[in-house]
């Protein structure tokens, strides 16, 4: 005998079955009302009467449930009314459209872009004055975290029409710095880098997080900054403690920020890089780039770190102050003078790899090929050829020829055949 199904279950397996079947019911007629809704407002969102225009927000959507609102917005048939030439019919539509504020952010930005630049603007400043009509005070909380979500492309064009309005609305998006996310915390600070000059009243909260506890809300902070007009000589101060992080990358997003801070924040890399050691500072030079002529204060430090133990770093020391090229041969003749061999032997190196704009220090070169060390002796050789003007010293390397030391020979032979082939 077959086991008994007490009635009560049957009742609920029955009432399940129903649900189900009312659920794909609702779902399959929900989209094929979608689609023709779609179909209805798309046409007639593009018609010439303005009467039908409005007809196709006010006739129809507001007749319907949110979801399909979304829905037929999502699809790109109801754009053209956020940004119809019709005021009436922009504050319309964007009245229907702040019901669904804030999911529907994302989407009126990404419908608007589909429009002409003129149309685009009045599309999401119809949108935003629906939201946050004008005068009404402080934007409500969720805009901060819309904002945050919706990636810098949709934050800037939000930002443009806020921005208009005054910087006081982005309040919202400034407390998130506070938020325990660390996650909400970094985007909240990279959106008002994108804010910009706007975001101006956010520079204190900003400075606030370079002492964040995760790494991540540290750059991100970093790299707002200078995004956002401040004080040179404050903003030099307060990125200089982050110079001694623990995380690279947040010390290399320091150094890039003060090296574009002109001569405030090249005075505090000349300080860090007399203080720090050779290995950071060698870390803190991709991040500097090219070395020109308006960061001359930090050459003579440099040059100071050539006497690195580490080779690495002292080949991107001397490089660096390659690029400086000629500005930097003093300091590099202050470096030849140092009495340890491996600071004489990077200073050669550098004016080898500065090429023929190293020809004025020939004369010091030269000083190299009698150098009590053999390594010293072959970059002297080095730094002579890669000048074009090796033919000054021609005596010198003659001698040099003829140096106890097979590779110093052999590296003087090399240069007398090129001022041959020459």
């Amino acid at each position: 005998m077959g086991t008994r199904v007490p009635r009560r279950h049957r009742w609920l397996a029955i009432g399940g079955l129903s649900l189900a079947a009312f659920l794909i019911y609702a779902y399959v007629h929900g989209e094929k009302w979608r689609e023709e809704v779609g179909i209805t407002v798309g046409g007639r969102s593009q018609a010439a009467d303005p009467a039908e225009r409005r007809s196709a927000v006010n006739d129809v959507l507001s007749r319907h449930r949110i979801d399909f609102l979304h829905g037929v917005f999502q699809d790109g048939s109801f754009a053209p009314l956020l940004g119809d030439p019709d005021p009436v019919i922009r504050k319309d539509a964007a009245t229907q459209l702040a019901v669904l504020a804030p999911e529907c952010l994302e989407s009126v930005v990404d419908a608007a872009d589909g429009l002409d630049p003129e149309r685009r603007k009045l599309a999401l400043t119809a949108f935003v004055d629906a939201v946050l009509p004008p005068g009404a005070g402080e934007p409500p909380p969720w805009l901060g975290r819309a904002l945050v979500i919706a990636g810098a492309h949709r934050q800037l064009r939000i930002f443009e029409i806020l921005a208009a309005r005054g910087a006081d609305q982005l309040a919202p998006v400034i407390q998130l710095l506070g938020d325990p996310s660390p996650v909400i915390r970094s985007d909240a600070a990279r959106a008002l880098g994108v804010a910009g000059s706007n975001a101006r009243d956010a520079a204190d909260a900003l400075a606030a997080r370079l002492d964040d506890p995760e790494a991540e809300v540290r750059r991100a902070a970093i790299e707002a900054l200078g995004h956002i007009p401040a004080s040179t000589e404050s903003l030099a101060g307060r990125l200089a403690l982050r110079l001694d992080d623990a995380d690279p990358g947040v010390v290399e997003a320091a150094a890039r920020q003060l090296g574009r801070l002109g001569p405030s924040g090249n005075e505090v890399l000349a300080s860090a890089i007399e203080r720090l050691p050779n290995d950071r500072v060698a870390a803190l030079l991709p991040a500097l780039g090219t070395l020109d002529a308006s960061r001359a204060t930090l050459v003579p430090p440099l040059a100071a770190r050539l006497d690195s133990a580490d080779p690495v770093a002292a080949q991107r020391i001397a490089r660096a102050l390659a690029e400086v090229a000629e500005p930097a041969i003093p300091a590099l003749g202050v470096a030849l003078a140092s009495t340890r061999a491996a600071t004489r032997y990077w200073a050669l190196e550098s004016l080898r790899m500065m090429g023929e704009a190293g020809a004025p220090a020939v004369a010091l070169v030269a000083r190299g090929l009698t150098d009590p060390d053999v390594a010293v002796r072959i970059a002297a050789l080095g730094a002579l050829r890669s000048s074009g003007a090796a033919a000054e010293e021609r005596d010198g390397i003659e001698r040099a020829a003829l140096d106890p030391d097979a590779g110093v020979q052999m590296r003087a032979r090399k240069v007398l055949d090129s001022l041959k082939a020459s």
